[in-house]
């Protein structure tokens, strides 16, 4: 049985549980041990401090990439806190996640906007930028897919985010690196 955690108060119960349906997510995405859940609030509340709080946070850039495996694919993904105020940004969190294969790459994106609802930091203007050289991408136009119902869920929390494709930058290279060692 899925233990209900509500994300924000902005979404609605009933709203996560559909959410929560679609999911079959690692734990450290969706976490519902008590220690998981202690480690997540510690990660936000350290963001939070990092910013002398959530309202001096501008903007979250995340980077995604992949790497294949026979059988599996490893998803890299870096979300960088930017400060509206002349702080230093933050690299907020790496997260790696082992998913079986599966043509829809829109899963990644799912991911992301998870891990960015557990951080509380949807609010914010959001910057995927995703790895051309390892991921197709047409995200958008392609929405008859077994995710998709599940990414547009997702997408109606964030009201200013903005999915873009690089091929080089120094986040895209740093996933790219981690991934390569695994």
């Amino acid at each position: 049985m899925t233990q209900m955690i509500i994300v924000d108060e902005s979404i609605s119960s009933k709203q996560f549980e559909k959410v929560l349906d679609y999911l079959k997510f690692d734990d450290s995405t969706l976490p519902e041990i008590k220690i998981q859940l202690k480690k997540l609030k510690t990660k936000r509340r350290k963001i939070r401090n990092y910013f002398e709080g959530i309202d001096n946070i501008d903007r979250i850039d995340i980077s995604v990439s992949k790497k294949d495996n026979k059988d599996k694919i490893l998803i890299g993904i870096k979300i960088r806190a930017i400060s509206n105020n002349g702080i230093k940004s933050l690299d907020a969190s790496e997260i790696y996640i082992i998913e079986n294969k599966n043509p829809n790459e829109i899963i990644y994106l799912c991911y992301v906007l998870i891990a960015l609802l557990r951080l509380l930091l949807n609010t914010k203007n959001v910057t995927i930028y995703y790895d051309s050289s390892e991921i197709r991408g047409d995200f958008e136009s392609n929405l008859n897919t077994e995710f998709s119902e599940l990414f547009q869920i997702l997408k109606s929390y964030f009201d200013r985010m903005v999915i873009k494709s690089v091929n080089k930058g120094k986040n895209i290279a740093l996933v790219r690196s981690k991934l390569s060692i695994v």
